[in-house]
């Protein structure tokens, strides 16, 4: 193993080269020869440049929150980007020039000083960087009300696999200028460029916000309570399944104990919040809770992984009015398999965890079931195979479930634009 000689932060050493095999998925990668630390755009285009000049793989890594192995080695060098720390506010225009490196809940701090806040929420808010965000288009508990990352984004700027930099997007809020590449690169999982910066809309912090749940006894029933709830207009609104409460209940840092049934959370942070959670108390039976009922939902993957060690996340989105089918469709058609569901109901997103040992056997039976049951609901329930997760290694062989052969072949085209000698983080989202 040996680093480049480049002038660019290197580390070889072989323990805390392992560090960088695992990210929040059950896949594991291979030890990478070295990890590049730059820290500026500059420094990002003279690795490329190297890169690409002698052919080198190159793995963009944030902060190892993925739960589909987006970006994980496989031999050659990983880029850090945790020292790419550029911040520039513009409060008045409610915008935020933020470096990849940035972690979410970093960010958020900082931003709350100036009663600011960046709206996507995903539950690895304590774990996910501004460049991984923006690579898989993520999404989160909040996006019901204020969108993916793809709708908080105004610009990007990325390096290419030549080592070229780009910036593409407009800092007014109307454009007609740009192609958007920006937009290509949003959800491309490091396959057009690794990125450096992006230019992200922020939102006044929400003063107040009342949550509270609801519960029911059968799917059929919660999926018009969702319907109903929706007319509300909340700022996020989740969904446990009784296996799921199951296991947050007996995880040692569940600050709640429920009764495991179909469990929505509701939340509102706008002026009329009061009186929407008056309403819902009244007509649907809602408790109150607090910051409670977030801890205890952002437990949900983390007391799934711990019922038999391991899990794969298949984080499938519908049509709202078919999640109810959905959960029906999975429970019916999960044969042997332990499976439990939570997820993103507001806006149609279901995590179908299937759970399972640790072991790449597992992984392996786990991507054969998802892909028989996800394949076939993307023909009878309009599913998507990925809502906000991306595709990565895991989501790989189900891909063509979704996406036509003449489309994979223009996102090979268009890599191979960005990227002509296929250097940046090969194999993961577009097939070799």
């Amino acid at each position: 193993m040996v680093c480049p000689n480049i002038n660019v932060i290197c580390i070889d050493d072989e323990e805390l080269l392992n560090a960088y095999i695992h990210d929040a998925s059950p896949l594991e990668g291979e030890v990478p020869e070295g990890i590049l630390f730059p820290s500026n755009t500059e420094e990002v285009s003279k690795v490329l440049k190297w890169a690409y000049e002698y052919e080198v793989p190159i793995y963009p890594y944030g902060g190892g929150s993925s739960l589909v192995g987006s970006p994980l080695p496989f031999g050659g060098y990983v880029i850090d980007t945790s020292l790419l720390l550029e911040y520039e506010l513009y409060p008045k225009d409610n915008l935020v020039l933020a470096g990849a490196g940035w972690v979410l809940s970093e960010l958020n701090s900082k931003l709350s000083e100036e009663g600011l806040w960046f709206p996507v929420d995903p539950g690895s808010v304590d774990m996910a960087s501004v460049g991984g965000i923006v690579s898989t288009n993520a999404g989160g508990i909040r996006a019901v009300k204020y969108g993916v990352t793809a709708d908080n984004v105004r610009a990007v700027e990325f390096v290419t696999g030549k080592g070229d930099i780009v910036w593409s997007g407009a800092w007014s809020k109307k454009s007609s200028t740009w192609i958007r590449l920006h937009q290509l690169i949003v959800g491309s999982e490091g396959n057009f460029g690794v990125i450096t910066k992006a230019l992200l809309k922020v939102v006044p912090r929400p003063k107040k916000r009342t949550a509270l749940m609801v519960q029911s006894d059968n799917e059929e029933e919660m999926g018009e309570l969702i319907l109903k709830l929706l007319k509300l207009e909340p700022s996020a609104l989740e969904m446990m399944d009784p296996k799921t409460i199951e296991a947050v209940n007996a995880h040692p840092s569940s600050p709640l104990r429920l009764s495991p049934k179909f469990t929505l959370l509701v939340e509102f942070d706008d002026d009329k919040q009061e009186e929407k959670a008056h309403i819902v108390e009244r007509e649907y039976d809602g408790m109150y809770g607090g910051e409670e009922l977030w801890k205890y939902r952002k437990l949900a993957g983390p007391s799934l992984t711990m019922v038999k060690g391991s899990r794969s996340d298949w984080d499938v989105a519908f049509p709202v009015s078919l999640i109810p089918k959905a959960i029906k469709y999975i429970y019916e058609n999960r044969g042997d398999w332990d499976i439990a569901i939570f997820g993103h109901v507001g806006d149609g997103n279901l995590h179908v965890n299937l759970l399972h040992p640790p072991g790449s056997e597992w992984v392996k039976r786990a991507t054969e079931k998802a892909k028989e049951m996800i394949c076939d609901m993307s023909k009878k329930l309009k599913a998507t195979v990925s809502g906000e997760h991306g595709i990565g290694l895991l989501k790989l062989a189900l891909l063509d479930c979704e996406v036509g052969k003449d489309a994979i072949e223009y996102w090979k085209i268009i890599k191979s634009v960005f990227d002509p000698k296929y250097i940046l983080n090969p194999g993961k989202k577009i097939p070799l």
